[in-house]
């Protein structure tokens, strides 16, 4: 995304929806877009069936294509869905290396109940999960995390709020990766 293009979408955007978070997010995106080094589109074509595959759920289409483009640019490539209905169906015929998740979508804790689902099957429980939300303490509730045994109680391995930092949302992917597949 160019930064000209952060500018047609934060005109926009406040004209049309005035949302702070998700405008945040697009001027932060425009400006650490990553550019390919030398060598790097090839390397990336040459292994692409060793590319992690990312499902993310969110019921935004905004942010579903923000950062669905902003991960395929950085390497990975990216199943979306607009809802945990239709990401459960999927998981019968694919089965992401990790799943990034909405907290609020069809109900106030439909993210919650997503990642339970994928953690109480066995055939899905290995796939790490990232919740991401606007509403960490919004709404009477407070959902952030106090430490690891608050997102093991989650069934997630992080909980990031909106608007998310680009460069933290790309560290934390690889560190959740890195720990599914017994690095670090």
């Amino acid at each position: 995304m160019e930064s000209s293009k952060c500018t047609q979408a934060t005109s926009e955007s406040k004209a049309s929806r005035a949302k702070a978070p998700r405008l945040l997010f697009y001027c932060r995106l425009a400006r650490i877009q990553a550019k390919p080094r030398r060598g790097q589109q090839r390397r990336l074509k040459a292994v692409e069936h060793d590319v992690p595959v990312i499902m993310l759920v969110d019921d935004d289409i905004d942010i579903v294509e923000v950062i669905s483009r902003f991960l395929t640019d950085n390497g990975y490539k990216v199943e979306s869905f607009s809802g945990t209905a239709e990401a459960m169906a999927s998981l019968e015929t694919q089965k992401p290396d990790l799943v990034i998740t909405d907290l609020m979508m069809e109900s106030l804790d439909s993210g919650f109940v997503f990642s339970r689902y994928l953690k109480e099957n066995p055939a899905l429980r290995h796939i790490p999960v990232i919740i991401i939300t606007a509403a960490g303490s919004q709404r009477g509730f407070d959902f952030r995390p106090a430490g690891p045994k608050d997102l093991e109680a989650m069934h997630v391995s992080a909980f990031l709020e909106k608007p998310v930092n680009p460069r933290l949302l790309l560290a934390k992917i690889a560190e959740v990766l890195g720990k599914a597949s017994g690095g670090s």
